[in-house]
C-alpha cells in the first residue's frame, strides 16, 4: 500500500510500530480509497490512445499490422525526442551537462 494511502491514519510521532498500526487501520477500512497516483492513469490512458489508434489503422485503414507498429514506434520516439529536447534517453540534457 502507498504511504500516502496510510499517512492520513498516523496519529501519533512516526516509528516502525505507528506506522504498522496505521498500515493496518488503513487496509482494514472498507471505504479507503485506493485509486492510482494521477501520472499513472495519464500513462494508461496515453498506452490506450495509441493502442486504438494501432488498432484503428489495422482494422480499417487495412495498414499491415508490423508496419502499424513500426510507425506507431516511430511516432512515438518522435513525440519522446521532442518532450525530452532532442536528448536520448540515458543522456543528461544540455543545458544540465554543466560547464
Amino acid at each position: 500500500m502507498p504511504p500516502a494511502y496510510v499517512k492520513p491514519y498516523v496519529q501519533r510521532r512516526k516509528n516502525d510500530a505507528v506506522d504498522a498500526e496505521a498500515i493496518c487501520e488503513a487496509v482494514t477500512r472498507a471505504n479507503a480509497t485506493r485509486n492510482p497516483p494521477r501520472w499513472q492513469r495519464d500513462r494508461d490512458h496515453a498506452g490506450n490512445r495509441f493502442g486504438l489508434v494501432n488498432g484503428f489503422g489495422i482494422a480499417m485503414l487495412g495498414i499491415s499490422p508490423i508496419v502499424m507498429t513500426l510507425a506507431m514506434n516511430g511516432i512515438l520516439q518522435g513525440i519522446a525526442l521532442l518532450y525530452s529536447q532532442g536528448t536520448p534517453a540515458g543522456f543528461s540534457a544540455p543545458l544540465c551537462a554543466g560547464s
